[in-house]
C-alpha cells in the first residue's frame, strides 16, 4: 500500500522540480535559495543574457527587479553602470526594484550583480542607447543607486508635482537643489513628497539633485513650461447659435505658453496654443447634428480650468415654407 502511494506521488514531485529548472523567472519565485535578477521590458538571449534599447539621459533608466532573495533582508546590488554599489532592502517576500539612469551613459554591455543572505544572482544587459534625450547634460550621475524621478515631469509655476525617491539609505535625510523642502525617508528606502513650483519660476529645464545624509544621491529633470496668471476666464460669442454654426472661444488667465485643450458638447475637442500672457481666441464650428440645448464648454491647460455656458439651436427639423406669389397686398390669396 505504502508502494503504491509513492508511486502516485513520485511522478508529481519530479514535474515540479522540472518546472523549478527550466521554467523561465519560476526559479526566484520557487525557492529563496535560487535568486534571480530580471531587467524589466528588455529581450532575453537565453540564460541571464537580455538586451534593450532606451533613450540617453536621467529620466530614462534600466529596471532591474530582483526575486527569490531574503526577505526584508539587506541585498547589494552593483552595476558597472554607477558607482558605488547600491544596498536595498527586500519586501516580504524577498523582492526588490532598483533602478539605473541611463545619464550619460554610452551603448555597452553592462553587468549587474547582487549578493544577500540567500545567495547571489548575475545577468548581463547588451544595452543600446539611441532615440530623443532626456537632457543628459543637464544632471550628473546617480550615486549609491538612489533613483529620483518628478511627476508630473513638465508643469507650470505655482503647480504641485510630486518628486519621489527610491534607493535611498533607510531613515535617512534628503536634502534637495532648487528649493524643495528636506524629506525623511522611509525604512523601505522610499519617499514621495508634493511641492508646489514659485510662482515667480521662469519657463525653461531644471535639474532637481536630491542628497541624503549617508551620501546616496540622485537627479531628476523638470521641465517648467510656464507661470500662472490667476483664475483662467471662458467667453463664447456668440453666445446663441445655430447647429453648425461657427463661434469664437476666448480665454484669458491660463499659463503663460504651452498649450489649452476646449472640450464639450457640440464642438470637437480641440488643443490650441496660449499666449505670452495666459489668453487665446479661436473659432470653432459647432456640430451640426448637436440638438438644441444649453450647454457648458471648458478650457483646461496643466494648471487651469476655464468654463462658460451657450445655447445651440438645431433648425434641421423644421420645415421650409415657400409661396408661388411675391410681393402682393395685404389681404391677398396666395398658394402655398
Amino acid at each position: 500500500m505504502l508502494l503504491s502511494r509513492i508511486r502516485h506521488v513520485l511522478p508529481l514531485v519530479l514535474l515540479l522540480a522540472l518546472c523549478a529548472a527550466f521554467v523561465p523567472g519560476l526559479q526566484g519565485r520557487v525557492a529563496a535559495t535560487n535568486p534571480i535578477l530580471i531587467p524589466i521590458g528588455a529581450q532575453s538571449l537565453g540564460g541571464t543574457s537580455y538586451s534593450q534599447t532606451l533613450p540617453p539621459g536621467p529620466n530614462s533608466y534600466v529596471q532591474v527587479n530582483g526575486y527569490g532573495f531574503a526577505a526584508s533582508s539587506p541585498v547589494t546590488v552593483a552595476s558597472n553602470m554607477v558607482d558605488p554599489a547600491a544596498n536595498v532592502t527586500t519586501d516580504g517576500s524577498g523582492n526588490f526594484t532598483s533602478y539605473f539612469p541611463i545619464n550619460s551613459n554610452p551603448t555597452a554591455t553592462y553587468g549587474f550583480s547582487v549578493s544577500g543572505a540567500a545567495g547571489t544572482a548575475s545577468m548581463s544587459l547588451n544595452l543600446t542607447v539611441s532615440g530623443a534625450g532626456t537632457g543628459g547634460g543637464i544632471c550628473g550621475a546617480n550615486v549609491g543607486g538612489a533613483f529620483l524621478s518628478v511627476s508630473p515631469s513638465t508643469a507650470a509655476a505655482g503647480s504641485v508635482v510630486t518628486f519621489s525617491g527610491s534607493g535611498y539609505a533607510p531613515g535617512a535625510t534628503v536634502n534637495f537643489t532648487q528649493g524643495v523642502p528636506s524629506q525623511v525617508v522611509s525604512a523601505s528606502g522610499t519617499f514621495s513628497i508634493p511641492n508646489t513650483i514659485n510662482s515667480g519660476t521662469a519657463a525653461g529645464t531644471y535639474a532637481v539633485t536630491g542628497t541624503d545624509t549617508s551620501g546616496r544621491s540622485a537627479c531628476t529633470q523638470l521641465v517648467v513650461s510656464g507661470t500662472s496668471t490667476g483664475s483662467a476666464t471662458l467667453t463664447v460669442n456668440p453666445s446663441t447659435t445655430v447647429a453648425g454654426q461657427s463661434i469664437s472661444i476666448s480665454g484669458s488667465g491660463f499659463n503663460t505658453g504651452g498649450t489649452a485643450t476646449i472640450s464639450g458638447p457640440g464642438i470637437s475637442t480641440t488643443t490650441i496654443a496660449l499666449a505670452s500672457n495666459g489668453t487665446f481666441t479661436t473659432s470653432l464650428a459647432t456640430l451640426a447634428n448637436t440638438a438644441s440645448g444649453t450647454y457648458t464648454l471648458s478650457a483646461s491647460d496643466s494648471t487651469h480650468t476655464g468654463t462658460t455656458s451657450y445655447n445651440v439651436t438645431n433648425i434641421s427639423g423644421v420645415a421650409a415654407v415657400t409661396s408661388s406669389a411675391n410681393n402682393v397686398a395685404p389681404g391677398t390669396a396666395v398658394t402655398l
